[in-house]
C-alpha cells in the first residue's frame, strides 16, 4: 500500500490545516465550549469555500476516499467539529443523487441521527420514538434519519432501507436544557456532556418525513466510510495531544533536568504513540479497501474506528499525566483533548443496555 499524498493531495491538506489553524483555534473551541454551540459561520465558510467538502465523493477534484480521511486526520490534531465525516463521509455519499447532497458540499449542514443510538416507527410517512446523541442540531436545516431494515419496526409502507429527513424549522436556542420545538411534532432537549461538546435528545411525535430509498449495500458502505473517518479524526488528535506533551516534557524541569529526560516520561508517551501510528495503520488500511470496492472493508473499518479510539483515549491521559496538575486546568489544551477522548470512542455504535444481576439486587 503506498498512502503517500499526490502534490494536489498534498496541497489541499495543507490548505485545511491553513484554514483551521485560522478559524478553529483553541481559544475559540474553548468560546464554543461556554456558549454550547457546535461552531460558527467562519468554521462552515472555511471548510466549505475551500473545497473540502467535496473530497472523497465522486463529484469532487480528489474522489478518492483515502484522501477524506486524511483531511479529517488533519481536522483531528485541531479537535475541529467532524463536518467532513458526517456531511461528506457519510450523509452526502448516502443520498447519492437525491438534491440534498450537492447542498451538503457546499456547506449546508444536516443534524445527522447516530446509527444505532435511535428507537423510531415509521407509519404514514411519519416517524415516531426518540434519538440520542445528535450533532449539530443548533446549525442544520434537516434532520437526516438512517432506518432500520425491518419492516416490523418500520411499517409495511417503508422500503427495505431508506433515509428519512425531517425538516428543522426553528433553530435550537443555545443554551437552552429545557426541551425546545424546532418543527412539527420534533423536540430536542440539549445534554450536556463530559467533552461540553452540545449535543441533542430528539422526540419526534409524528413528524413529517420525506423518504429517501436507499440501496442495503450503499448503506453499509455509508456506516464503512463513517468508522473509518471518525477512527481517522482520533489518529489525528491522539498524535496532537502527543506532540504537546513532548513539547511539555522538553522544557518542564524537575531536579535540574527536562523532564523528559526520564525514561518513565518517555515511556509513556511512546507507548501511547506506538498505539496510535497502529490505529493510523488501520485507518488507511481501512480506506484503501473502501476504495477498492472490497468486502473485507466493513471489517477493518470496525477494528480501525475500535482501536483509534483507545488509542486517542490512552494518549490523551499520558498527555494529562506528562503535565502533571497543570493538565487539568483550562489554561492548558491538554484538557480539551482528554475531555473529547472518551466521547470519540462513545460518539458511535449502539450503547450496551448494562443490566444488574439479579444476585445484586436488594
Amino acid at each position: 500500500m503506498n498512502f503517500a499524498l499526490a502534490d494536489e493531495e498534498k496541497a489541499l491538506a495543507e490548505a485545511l490545516a491553513q484554514n483551521l489553524s485560522r478559524v478553529c483555534s483553541t481559544q475559540r473551541i474553548r468560546a464554543w465550549e461556554a456558549d454550547q454551540v457546535s461552531f460558527d459561520d467562519a468554521f462552515v465558510s472555511a471548510v466549505a469555500q475551500g473545497g473540502f467538502l467535496e473530497a472523497g465523493l465522486a463529484g469532487g477534484d480528489c474522489p478518492a476516499f483515502a484522501v477524506l480521511a486524511q483531511l479529517e486526520e488533519v481536522a483531528g490534531r485541531f479537535l475541529a467539529p467532524p463536518l467532513l465525516t458526517w456531511l461528506s463521509g457519510y450523509a452526502a455519499f448516502l443520498l447519492g443523487d437525491h438534491p440534498l447532497a450537492k447542498r451538503l458540499t457546499a456547506g449546508e449542514v444536516v443534524a445527522p441521527l447516530i446509527p444505532g443510538r435511535t428507537r423510531l416507527s415509521l407509519a404514514g410517512g411519519r416517524l415516531t420514538g426518540e434519538a440520542e446523541g445528535v450533532p449539530f442540531l443548533d446549525r442544520a436545516q434537516q434532520l437526516l434519519v438512517p432506518l432500520p431494515r425491518r419492516r416490523e419496526r418500520l411499517g409495511e409502507d417503508a422500503p427495505p432501507s431508506v433515509v428519512a429527513l425531517v425538516r428543522v424549522e426553528r433553530r435550537v436556542p443555545s443554551p437552552q436544557p429545557s426541551p425546545t420545538a424546532v418543527g412539527e411534532g420534533v423536540v430536542a432537549t440539549l445534554v450536556t456532556t463530559q467533552s461540553l461538546v452540545p449535543h441533542w435528545r430528539v422526540t419526534f411525535a409524528g413528524a413529517e418525513a420525506e423518504l429517501v430509498p436507499v440501496s442495503a449495500e450503499r448503506q453499509a458502505r455509508a456506516l464503512d466510510r463513517l468508522r473509518t473517518c471518525v477512527a481517522a479524526w482520533s489518529t489525528g488528535a491522539g498524535s496532537r495531544a502527543i506532540e504537546l506533551a513532548s513539547a511539555y516534557a522538553c522544557e518542564r524541569e524537575q531536579f535540574g533536568h527536562p523532564i523528559g529526560s526520564y525514561q518513565s516520561v518517555q515511556n509513556r508517551l511512546v507507548d501511547a504513540a506506538i498505539q496510535v501510528e497502529q490505529a493510523r495503520m488501520l485507518v488507511y488500511r481501512a480506506a484503501s479497501l473502501i476504495d477498492g470496492g472490497e468486502s473485507a472493508a466493513a471489517d477493518v473499518a470496525v477494528l480501525a474506528r475500535h482501536h483509534a479510539g483507545k488509542a486517542f483515549a490512552q494518549a490523551s491521559r499520558a498527555a494529562l499525566q506528562t503535565f502533571g496538575g497543570y493538565g487539568f486546568t483550562v489554561d492548558f489544551d491538554a484538557q480539551l483533548y482528554f475531555r473529547r477522548a472518551k466521547e470519540a470512542q462513545l460518539s458511535f455504535e449502539p450503547r450496551p443496555a448494562w443490566q444488574i444481576p439479579p444476585s445484586f439486587r436488594s
